[in-house]
């Protein structure tokens, strides 16, 4: 059974913070909608996570050997 946290964005914006736990893989990662501006629609490769870009949403999933780790970050 997957374990599930979700948890509300420390900055104002909209969005969420969760973190998936599937069997012995977890998923960390944030969803944000922005209000004005827009990114497109691509992917975005950084040292800790990759967010994948669709217009005004966005999708940060955590990498899976991240230089640095996201620590208590949902909970």
């Amino acid at each position: 059974m997957p374990n599930i946290k979700i948890k509300s964005t420390n900055d104002g914006c909209r969005g969420f913070r969760f973190d998936i736990g599937l069997f012995k893989a977890r998923i960390k990662g944030l969803v944000r909608l922005r209000a004005k501006k827009s990114r497109g629609f691509n992917r975005q490769i950084g040292n800790t996570m990759t967010m994948y870009n669709c217009y005004r949403a966005t999708l940060a999933v955590e990498n899976r050997h991240p230089l640095r780790n996201l620590a208590n970050f949902a909970g």
